[in-house]
């Protein structure tokens, strides 16, 4: 895990998640390997009844319900503007981000993915993951969310690391 330019909270959430990831090194499970990295970590938000459980498509509407707990990443400065974040940003993001893709409508089917990024250009969930937005268009690639888009969201400033695991104060 890749600690520059990210809080001390991502970076709890990013080392669990990498835990998991090891721990886990399974194909498929993504939303399982995410939902006990946030647990492990001490999200207990996680834990909710709304959390959409086995499909990580609809977990962006789940993160919006709860805007003082994350916040939607989607712009990145470049240079002494920000612009809006595209998928080559995606290998770039700090430690501990959050990202989600979702199916477009002709691939409802398919079930999304999610992972929590590492700052290394990769992303943990049930397994290690590239970021490569290519390789998840790839149509001999199904189950990754391919054929749709992405949301990132982060941990807002309200939380503080305790005793190494992640507590909300807000």
């Amino acid at each position: 895990v890749n600690t520059t330019n990210t809080s001390q909270a991502s970076v709890v959430l990013a080392k669990s998640a990498q835990a998991t990831a090891r721990r886990m090194n399974s194909a498929g499970k993504c939303m399982t390997g995410f939902r006990d990295a946030m647990l492990n970590a001490g999200v207990t938000a996680a834990n909710n009844n709304d959390l959409v459980e086995g499909s990580p498509k609809g977990t962006d509407g789940w993160f919006e319900r709860h805007p003082d707990m994350f916040e939607e990443v989607k712009y990145i400065q470049s240079g002494s503007s920000a612009r809006q974040i595209n998928s080559t940003d995606l290998p770039n993001l700090p430690a501990g981000y959050i990202v989600v893709w979702v199916p477009d409508n002709n691939f409802k089917s398919e079930p999304g993915h999610i992972s929590i990024t590492n700052g290394n250009g990769q992303a943990y969930a049930d397994e290690t993951d590239n970021l490569d937005w290519g390789v998840f268009n790839d149509s001999e690639n199904s189950g990754k969310g391919e054929h749709g888009t992405f949301r990132v969201f982060r941990l807002t400033d309200k939380w503080k690391v305790e005793n190494g695991k992640l507590k909300f104060e807000g």
